[in-house]
């Protein structure tokens, strides 16, 4: 209920603000990774379903630590450190720039991806928009498989238990 009243507010601003001081043109030249200028509108329908698709894999990875790890900080914890870690060492100090395409982190802030900064930024020209709804498409399979792998064996074991 939060956040749907929290979802509905941030519209509302949009739309009144919208109404005041326009909503400006929908043609705006931005650049895109492939050298050419499109609109914001268009850069913006790639933009969107790449969210969308980094919130469902990371969601699933969520859901994967929270299956491994019985301890609740732990399973916050952990991937958390772990994450960061791969972030700090891939995007920051760019020493793992040659592997870059695989990590999901580096899709993480997609308009320097869509604009292709993230890929002068690492040296990598394969960080491009395709590879990261690739990558986040992979985690998110590989994610549920392991899920329901995890889930399986700890109902098997909790069955055994309980017939015990």
């Amino acid at each position: 209920m939060c956040l749907g009243f929290i979802g509905i507010t941030v519209i509302g601003l949009f739309f009144l603000l919208g109404a005041v001081r326009g909503f400006e043109s929908a043609d705006y030249p931005t650049l895109f990774y492939t050298g050419q200028y499109i609109g914001i509108a268009k850069f913006l329908s790639y933009m969107i379903p790449m969210a969308v698709l980094m919130i469902v894999a990371f969601v699933s990875f969520s859901i994967l630590m929270s299956a491994l790890f019985d301890n609740t900080a732990a399973s916050i914890c952990i991937p958390a450190l772990i994450l960061t870690a791969v972030y700090l060492l891939t995007n920051q100090l760019s020493l793992l720039g040659g592997i870059a395409q695989y990590n999901p982190l580096t899709y993480i802030d997609i308009p320097s991806v869509l604009s292709g900064a993230a890929a002068n930024k690492l040296s990598n020209n394969n960080i491009t928009y395709q590879t990261g709804e690739m990558i986040f498409g992979a985690m998110t399979i590989v994610c549920w498989i392991l899920s329901a792998i995890v889930f399986s064996k700890k109902e098997i074991v909790f069955k055994s238990y309980a017939t015990e």
